[in-house]
């Protein structure tokens, strides 16, 4: 399977780069990626968040032949106009609790919020949670009381925000262990964002994703979560390129799973999912990943996405970044994408770089 896998991706990338420009017509374009200023330390299974024009970077993993280092530094810096960052601009601020990698992270108002993800003790279910300050570092970290209700790394955390006006911090697949199983979950679990930024209880909803996975990419668009891709355990395939939608209920948690008739180009997991408004109408953008058998990608696939929540086809941009890779973070800034660290094949393994392109449309 995992050599058919790698002919079949070299084949759908070369195939339809070229005939892209007759697929496109007025759809999402991306700029030549450029370098900026890297940060410290290089890395996979990080992540990174975005507050205004000031992005953070947050732990991570960097493994060698004889041992791994697991971080829960934060760093941070800001944006220009130009979308670079300034050389020297990388500062550390408060790390969170316990190193680790894989973990989720959101945003919500003045709060980063770290959830779950692997350390030294193994897979964790705590949530933790830290103000962001006028001068944008952050303060003291609180661990919430409340935990997951299944320890769980390489999870997608995002924010969902109903209709009645509460938010929900979201928990979204991931792996873990089950005695002495490695289980790729199916679970989505949510807890409500009090005003004073605290969480309130886990709770497990009731609609699983069709198919236990972690590392997947994820998005949320007009109240629709989602979800595509991510390495599982199924018998038949155990990297997946199949693209899952639900709508988000008023309690917090999706309502039933619809599978998008438009798959991925190839199977993946490690890679990053954004939606953008850059040209004109809302895109599912995915970016890298890992395709097993060592097949580390450094392209841009992109869809629309219709009204009713299905996108088109997914289409690959002719500008690709720089290194294959695998386990990179995304942040989006405007209409700049960005591209941070991540595993890639060989040649010393891990990356700091940064790279960035400027979306827009035809």
């Amino acid at each position: 399977m995992r050599n058919a896998v790698r002919v079949y991706c070299a084949t759908v990338v070369m195939s339809l780069l070229a005939t892209l420009a007759a697929a496109r017509g007025d759809q999402l374009t991306f700029s030549t990626w450029k370098a900026t200023t890297p940060f410290e330390g290089p890395r996979t299974s990080h992540a990174a968040t975005l507050v205004n024009n000031r992005i953070y970077i947050l732990g991570g993993l960097y493994a060698s032949a004889n041992n791994f280092t697991l971080y829960n530094d934060v760093q941070t810096a800001l944006l220009g106009n130009d979308g670079a960052i300034a050389e020297g601009a990388w500062e550390k601020t408060t790390p969170f609790v316990e190193p680790r990698s894989g973990m989720g992270v959101a945003v919500h108002k003045e709060f980063i919020y770290v959830v779950g993800g692997f350390s030294n003790k193994g897979t964790r279910a705590d949530a933790q949670y830290a103000r962001v300050m006028p001068d944008g570092m952050l303060g003291s970290w609180t661990t919430s009381p409340n935990q997951l209700a299944i320890p769980r790394s390489n999870l997608a955390l995002q924010i969902f925000s109903t209709m009645s006006g509460t938010s929900y911090l979201a928990a979204i697949a991931g792996v873990g262990e089950i005695g002495k199983d490695t289980v790729h979950f199916d679970t989505i679990e949510t807890a409500e964002i009090n005003p004073d930024g605290s969480l309130g209880q886990w709770k497990l909803c009731p609609f699983h994703l069709k198919g236990g996975r972690s590392a997947p990419g994820v998005a949320v668009n007009k109240g629709v979560l989602y979800v595509a891709g991510g390495w599982g355990d199924l018998l038949i395939e155990d990297v997946f390129s199949d693209v899952q939608y639900a709508p988000i209920r008023d309690d917090g948690c999706p309502d039933a799973w619809h599978t998008n008739a438009a798959r991925l180009n190839m199977p993946l997991y490690g890679h990053t999912m954004t939606v953008t408004l850059a040209a004109g109408r809302p895109s599912l953008v995915v970016l890298g990943g890992n395709a097993g058998q060592g097949n580390y990608f450094n392209n841009v696939q992109f869809a629309p996405l219709a009204p009713d929540s299905e996108t088109g086809r997914f289409v690959f941009d002719t500008h690709q970044f720089a290194v294959p890779r695998w386990g990179q973070a995304t942040v989006q800034y405007n209409n700049f994408l960005y591209v941070l660290g991540g595993s890639q094949r060989g040649n010393g393994d891990y990356l700091n770089d940064v790279q960035f392109t400027v979306m827009g449309n035809q």
